[in-house]
């Protein structure tokens, strides 16, 4: 229950933004030019951004919910902010691992795990 309570506390948020952030700065020397945004049903990219805007949206949206309601952070405010920096640091790893694994070897990858022989 503790946890729960600590969630809506408006220095934790921030230091979650701020860690967001320097996953941001960190993504940014190793993130490729365009990131995937929107993946299809099998979690294959169909749509890309360009890193810096891809990298950076969503701490700012989380700063400027964090912002909006720091006085007095609801709950919801609290798990918005959470579920942001989960999208986020899956955004930026999977982004991470598709610059340094080429395309023709995550096909052959997922090749091998739908049909195991």
């Amino acid at each position: 229950m503790r946890f729960f309570l600590k969630i809506i506390e408006p220095k934790f948020l921030l230091y979650v933004i701020v860690l967001a952030a320097a996953i941001s700065v960190i993504g940014l020397f190793f993130a490729p030019v365009n990131m995937p945004s929107h993946f299809d049903a099998d979690f294959r990219p169909d749509g890309y951004l360009n890193k810096w805007i891809g990298l950076w949206i969503l701490p700012v949206i989380m700063f400027l919910l964090w912002l909006a309601g720091r006085k007095s952070i609801s709950f919801k405010i609290g798990i918005l902010i959470m579920v942001g920096f989960l999208i986020h640091i899956s955004l930026v790893f999977y982004a991470i691992f598709l610059a340094g694994c080429s395309i023709s070897r995550l096909r052959f990858v997922a090749n091998l795990t739908v049909f195991p022989y």
